[in-house]
């Protein structure tokens, strides 16, 4: 049976921001838009949703984004509003940020670098990528917690990071998908014996499944987690992902205002492990807790 691979002896981990996405229907995007959302007058768009449909090659290694379609190319950095086309530098009116784990850039500086443009429908909360005669609709949300609860954003965001380390061998380092399974209940239905990191063919090969990923900035190949989440008390959430024979449980305390990670667990069939998290300016840092 499988169990995540534990590198029990990396005491301290400093994890780079990492790609990650908290999935929930917000708002009133429709099922097959991706959903953007305003940083001041700016809309950013989850990375890949853009550049992908374009039908750019993308990177991302340590916050750092680099995008080439034919013979443009774009370069930027999560945090910063410094960025590069074609190797000339420009200031962006906006940073590319992390939200609930996944990456945002720019909406109009990433379709217009890249050689289309961008059309909005305010009175619709829509945007419109436009190229070659097609377009691609971006429903434009005006909230600040991507899931609609904050302390399971932070909690997505910070398994996300210690997953890169304290994975499964063949996942560190990839891309992960966090999917509510209250919003999400067609998986189990179709496919009760799929978990993730384990065998899932079957649903991964799904239109559905795979569509799932794309409208959000995934794409077929990351690792994905099925999320519960349970309020604990009025200031403290349990957040679970759930696998084959094994669990991943993230505590958080604060509220929905200031959450904070009090502790992230690993529990399966014979062992057990926990680690304390902090988050630095913008990593994040694990200790075992003792």
């Amino acid at each position: 049976m499988y169990r995540p691979h534990l590198c029990l002896p990396h005491h301290h981990v400093a994890c780079p921001i990492v790609l990650a996405a908290c999935l929930l229907a917000v708002g009133l995007a429709s099922a097959q838009e991706p959903t953007g959302v305003y940083a001041g007058n700016t809309v950013l768009v989850p990375m890949r949703s853009v550049f992908e449909w374009l039908g750019a090659s993308v990177t991302y290694k340590g916050g750092h984004i680099k995008a080439v379609r034919g013979g443009r190319s774009v370069a930027l950095q999560v945090g910063s509003r410094q960025a590069t086309v074609g190797g000339q530098p420009l200031e962006l009116a906006a940073a590319p940020a992390l939200r609930g784990g996944t990456t945002y850039v720019p909406l109009r500086f990433v379709a217009e670098s890249m050689g289309a443009s961008v059309a909005y429908q305010r009175e619709r909360s829509r945007a419109m990528v436009v190229e070659g005669g097609r377009s691609l609709p971006i429903h434009v949300s005006l909230v600040t917690s991507w899931t609609g609860n904050r302390s399971i954003d932070i909690a997505c965001e910070a398994l996300a990071a210690l997953l890169q380390t304290e994975g499964a061998e063949g996942d560190q380092g990839r891309p992960v998908v966090f999917l509510s399974e209250k919003d999400h209940r067609w998986m189990r239905q179709s496919y009760p014996n799929a978990y993730p990191c384990g065998d899932s063919s079957d649903l991964e090969a799904d239109p559905r499944f795979r569509a799932t990923l794309r409208r959000h900035g995934g794409k077929p190949g990351d690792v994905w987690y099925l999320y519960q989440a349970l309020l604990a008390d009025a200031h403290c959430y349990e957040v679970m992902f759930p696998g084959f024979n094994w669990e991943w449980r993230v505590c958080t305390s604060g509220g929905f205002t200031d959450p904070q990670i009090e502790s992230i667990e690993y529990e399966g069939e014979v062992d057990s492990t926990r680690w304390r998290a902090r988050r630095t300016d913008g990593e994040w840092h694990f200790t075992l807790w003792q």
